[in-house]
């Protein structure tokens, strides 16, 4: 079973996060890739504001319902994965940490897998 990725893009201060995280129970990384953040207990997993030096991930995994991630050490973790919300002010700073995604082909492969919202700058509303 293939998730959809959800990529919220906006500006900082919008909720963004907030949002996300009302979504249900979660597991968060911020800024750069670690796999023991992530459990296969959560309802979603959010990735806010990754930043491309800190390596490259593959979106196509995130995709997946079960993937093989590369931890600490390098050790492989195979993980059922959760469906994805990706968090960042850009595309260009979005789609730069994507490992697995380039040229004609991998543009097709977004249109049918990616589904992107932008906040037009004004924030997300989050009721309990």
């Amino acid at each position: 079973m293939r998730h959809c990725i959800l990529v919220i893009k906006g500006e900082t201060g919008t909720g963004k996060t907030a949002y996300a995280r009302s979504k249900g129970s979660h597991s968060r990384m911020c800024n750069v890739w670690n796999v023991a953040a992530l459990s296969e207990d959560a309802d979603i997993w959010i990735l806010d504001d990754m930043v491309s030096t800190n390596g490259k991930y593959s979106l196509k995994a995130l995709s997946q319902y079960e993937a093989d991630f590369t931890g600490r050490y390098q050790r492989v973790k195979t993980m059922k994965v959760r469906p994805t919300v990706i968090l960042g002010n850009s595309r260009a700073a979005i789609t730069k940490c994507w490992s697995d995604i380039e040229g004609e082909e991998g543009e097709a492969w977004v249109a049918r897998n990616v589904e992107w919202v932008y906040s037009g700058g004004r924030p997300f509303f989050v009721f309990p």
